[in-house]
């Protein structure tokens, strides 16, 4: 399984300004909205009680607080890359049987990764349970996720720059702490993938009997991964984050029944949407 690597993440479109802004916002945004004092007692007692009860422990936090419940949504894009098992394919025909070339050699195809990334969109609708500076938030949320992948020759030039994507409902079960304007967060996401474009259909046509190109395609659900950062502003909020792709959408065997090959898609990608926060 191929390593996160960030350097790839630096090259989608802008993502290093991105990412300089998030290292750049203001310190005032990680630090904890302190509780209001009663400054109508000024003893020294009373205010010694003060100082050890609003304290910054986030145990403490917990201890005093109460659960509490909010909903919302947030909607945008997203920009992925694909990973795919690299093989040599036979290509087969409607009745699954090798396509034969006129010298009688069966027709071949190379599948590769492509480094580069796409755009696709997602929407969720969330709950959010707080308590303290501690949050866990549920969510039930669509995406499209987008990538590429190159089919080439046999002798290595390139046939076909497949532009792919795939429809999936997805349940992150997130975790995290909140700040004063800001939350970091964790979990796990589970994925149920059930559609694909048209050119990915059509390409995968070659290698594949056609009425498996549809719900049957689809290993579901996977679980996957994400991590993020979200900040906060009078019930709006811009939200960031990541996904790892830790199992594959589809676990099918490409070209015809005597010579099988694996085909794997796991998709890596960020998240940036927008949303809104009520009680």
């Amino acid at each position: 399984m191929a390593c996160f690597d960030w350097n790839d993440f630096c090259q989608i479109p802008n993502m290093k300004k991105l990412l300089l802004i998030i290292l750049f916002i203001p310190a005032f945004l990680l630090a904890q909205e302190p509780l209001k004092s009663d400054t109508t007692r000024t003893d020294s007692l009373d205010f010694k009680i003060k100082s050890n009860y609003d304290t910054l422990s986030y145990a403490e936090e917990y201890k005093r607080d109460y659960w509490r419940t909010f909903f919302g949504g947030r909607f945008g894009i997203n920009q992925f890359r694909m990973r795919i098992d690299e093989n040599t394919v036979d290509r087969q025909g409607p009745n699954g049987l090798p396509i034969l070339d006129a010298k009688g050699n069966i027709l071949k195809n190379i599948l590769v990764n492509n480094p580069q990334y796409s755009t696709g969109f997602n929407a969720a609708f969330f709950f959010r349970f707080v308590r303290g500076s501690f949050f866990l938030q549920p969510e039930l949320a669509f995406s499209t996720k987008a990538g590429k992948f190159d089919v080439l020759e046999k002798d290595g030039s390139l046939f076909k720059r497949v532009n792919a994507s795939i429809q999936a409902i997805e349940t992150p079960l997130l975790m995290g702490i909140r700040t004063r304007k800001s939350r970091f967060y964790f979990g796990p996401t589970a994925s149920f993938g059930f559609g694909m474009n048209k050119e990915l259909k059509s390409t995968l046509a070659n290698y594949l009997e056609s009425n498996i190109l549809n719900n049957r395609f689809f290993n579901r659900p996977i679980m996957n991964f994400q991590f993020g950062v979200a900040y906060e502003l009078n019930g709006l909020f811009i939200d960031i984050r990541f996904e790892k792709g830790l199992k594959s959408y589809t676990v099918q065997k490409l070209g015809p029944a005597n010579s099988p090959q694996s085909f794997n898609l796991q998709a890596d990608g960020i998240f940036l949407t927008l949303g809104m926060l009520g009680n």
